[in-house]
């Protein structure tokens, strides 16, 4: 179906775009993440950290549940596999094959710089999901929660 996804309703709070018109309700409740869960064992060493830092700002955000947090693990380790492919790939000439052939020379791309670009590729696709890149970052408004006195507090228990 063409056109934007649906903006989650928890989304548009943090946009700064909720008006009553445009929520939708509550949606189904997924069970937020406090404590993050430990990383898949499978995931490269690049991936875990990853992991590490972003699952750590989403969770404090309020924006990790139960129900995504598997996708987080798969942005993170395609991220990893971006970046120790990039790191094995190294300057710009180990990038290529130079072949000759009978017709003549023509250069190939190495197949782990095709592995990184599809890496990276799916990485942003992900990424945008989860508000991490600069532009899905730019359309949302973080509101700072306001703190109450303790007496406030106490008096709404």
């Amino acid at each position: 179906m063409p056109g934007r996804k649906p903006k989650p309703d928890a989304l548009k709070v943090l946009s700064g775009t909720d008006q009553p018109v445009r929520m939708k309700g509550a949606g189904p409740a997924f069970g937020k993440i406090t404590k993050l869960p430990p990383y898949p064992s499978r995931m490269n060493r690049s991936g875990k950290k990853i992991y590490k830092d972003i699952a750590t700002g989403l969770a404090a955000a309020g924006i990790l549940n139960s129900i995504n947090i598997a996708l987080l693990v798969s942005y993170c380790n395609q991220l990893g596999i971006h970046y120790e492919c990039e790191i094995e790939l190294g300057e710009v000439n180990k990038r290529i094959h130079k072949l000759s052939t009978k017709g003549g020379s023509y250069t190939q791309v190495k197949a782990l710089q095709k592995i990184s670009q599809d890496a990276l590729k799916s990485a942003k696709m992900l990424a945008s999901e989860f508000g991490i890149t600069p532009s899905a970052q730019a359309r949302l408004r973080i509101i700072p929660k306001e703190e109450q006195d303790p007496l406030q507090q106490f008096l709404n228990k």
